[in-house]
């Protein structure tokens, strides 16, 4: 908001052109913050987002569970070995 104190405000003998810039700024600056409160409060498109972002994890999910399960065949078979060994 511009207010008496605010230093963005136009001063008493601006001319007509640094208004209008300056107008047109605020115009601009209005329309951002307008656009950051729709999306946050758009839920269907905000969940519609994050369906996508989910989809392109969805294409790494198999590599990180063959991951996973390579890891645990390994820690297996360790733990095998160490008990087997123990035993001896």
């Amino acid at each position: 908001m511009t207010g008496a104190g605010d230093a963005s405000a136009p001063s008493a003998d601006a001319s007509i052109p640094q208004l209008n810039l300056d107008l047109e700024r605020a115009r601009l600056e209005f329309r951002e913050t307008i656009g950051a409160i729709e999306e946050r409060v758009n839920i269907p498109a905000r969940y519609r987002r994050w369906r996508q972002k989910a989809r392109g994890a969805d294409r790494a999910f198999p590599v990180a569970i063959a991951a996973g399960v390579a890891i645990g065949v390994v820690a297996i078979i360790g733990i095998v070995q160490a008990v087997r060994s123990h035993r001896h």
